[in-house]
């Protein structure tokens, strides 16, 4: 659902349920999730602002043990675009365990997932900070500088530096 207030700001809300009881061998998950999600967009002149976020809760269950899900991610950008050049700030960030995709209070991606870099944080494949099939975004917040430049009014070349940290220390093999 988009609500247009004017041509400087935009809303988009949104609520997806799933209701995923397949169960494979690689994953031994069901779920019956939802998300609601609210992003906002404004523009005065030059300046560009974004902020949203997405409140996830529901039910997992994996093998006999069932728990519910209540998480949340976050995201704002503040930029300026000047002819074909824009440059902005930007964070985002998830609730939850690094260590658990599991825990109850790990933000679930919806399918397909939600990311903030195809190539650091995805679950798409190529180079990944989690591996395919695993929520790319619980318990890591990040920030940095995006910028894009429009190159004939028709190729965007993009560029962004990003710094990530967990929410909790990461732990592998008990370490």
């Amino acid at each position: 659902f988009d609500l247009n207030f004017s041509s400087d700001f935009v809303t988009e809300i949104y609520y997806i349920y799933e209701n995923d009881q397949y169960v494979s061998a690689a994953d031994n998950r069901k779920s019956a999730l939802n998300w609601f999600g609210i992003h906002n967009e404004l523009n005065r002149g030059i300046w560009v602002i974004r902020a949203g976020g997405i409140y996830n809760w529901g039910r997992l269950e994996i093998g006999d043990e069932g728990k519910y899900v209540n998480a949340f991610l976050g995201e704002f950008e503040a930029g300026v675009n000047i002819n074909s050049f824009h440059a902005g700030l930007a964070a985002e960030g998830a609730s939850g365990d690094p260590n658990s995709p599991d825990s109850s209070k790990s933000f679930q991606d919806i399918k397909a997932s939600h990311g903030f870099s195809l190539i650091a944080v995805d679950n798409i494949g190529g180079i990944s900070l989690r591996g395919s099939g695993e929520s790319g975004w619980y318990g890591l917040y990040g920030g940095g500088l995006k910028l894009q430049y429009f190159l004939f009014s028709t190729i965007a070349a993009k560029m962004k530096a990003l710094h990530f940290q967990t929410a909790e220390k990461l732990t592998r093999n008990g370490r």
